[in-house]
């Protein structure tokens, strides 16, 4: 009996760390992000900028060019503007597969899905060569462009927002046709997103910044489901040991 306890309780314990890659959505969740970018002139650099919630309103089968996909559809609203996106992100993986940008007439969908999560491991390099396809209202497919995407994690890092302090993986993601210029995004498992992300050229930041302001994955939340998880991890040792003392030969 105490041979098999061991192994289950070891299960247990461990279960938070095997599963905290756990990438999965459900519908309701949301992330609110304060999007600024600079507008250059002979006279000064302005700042201007937007807020921007994406929210997952379905997830659902879809067919885009042939191919099929099983994705979380979610919702951009950009406040102070009337505009709406729809996107698509693979279940399984969060990879992007596109969607409907407001500034485009038909869909712009990526083949293969952007896999810019697909690594949470330190030091770990990637590389895809995917196809844009822009496509028309109709079905018809306006053009196609071939990009090559290198993916790296360069670290982990401590960052504060406007929606609180997480611990992020540092994913560099550059273009191979725009060498001179690359995006950091600063991912959370905590919140299951990106809670900021940074663009450079040349090495230097170019200040377009996009930054989690709110989120459905509130700080209270995730430190309720922590304390229950160390009371029941109590009982389970309280009862193991229960059991291993009822186990022992009594003395006569």
């Amino acid at each position: 009996m105490k041979k098999l306890l061991i192994p289950f309780l070891i299960i247990i314990l461990l279960s938070p760390l095997i599963h905290s890659n756990n990438l999965n959505w459900k519908i309701g969740d949301y992330w609110k992000y304060e999007i600024t970018w600079y507008e250059e002139t002979a006279e000064n650099l302005t700042a201007k900028g937007v807020i921007a919630e994406y929210k997952v309103v379905g997830i659902e089968n879809i067919t885009f060019y042939g191919k099929k996909y099983h994705a979380y559809r979610v919702k951009e609203t950009m406040r102070s503007r009337n505009f709406t996106s729809f996107y698509f992100y693979r279940v399984s993986d969060l990879a992007y597969i596109g969607g409907y940008p407001y500034w485009k007439v038909g869909p712009l969908i990526y083949d293969l899905p952007m896999e810019k999560f697909k690594f949470q491991d330190v030091g770990k390099k990637w590389n895809q060569s995917i196809t844009e396809v822009n496509g028309g209202p109709n079905g018809e497919i306006f053009r196609n462009n071939t990009l090559v995407i290198h993916y790296e994690c360069i670290g982990k890092k401590s960052i504060k927002t406007g929606a609180g302090n997480f611990e992020c993986y540092v994913i560099k993601q550059q273009y191979e046709s725009e060498l001179d210029s690359y995006t950091i995004d600063y991912f959370s498992p905590e919140v299951k997103n990106i809670v900021l992300a940074e663009s450079y050229e040349n090495g230097k930041k170019i200040g377009n910044d996009m930054e989690l302001i709110s989120t459905s994955y509130h700080k209270e939340m995730i430190a309720y489901k922590y304390y229950i998880y160390v009371f029941a991890i109590t009982v389970l040792l309280l009862i193991f040991i229960t059991i291993i003392k009822a186990s022992k030969p009594k003395n006569k």
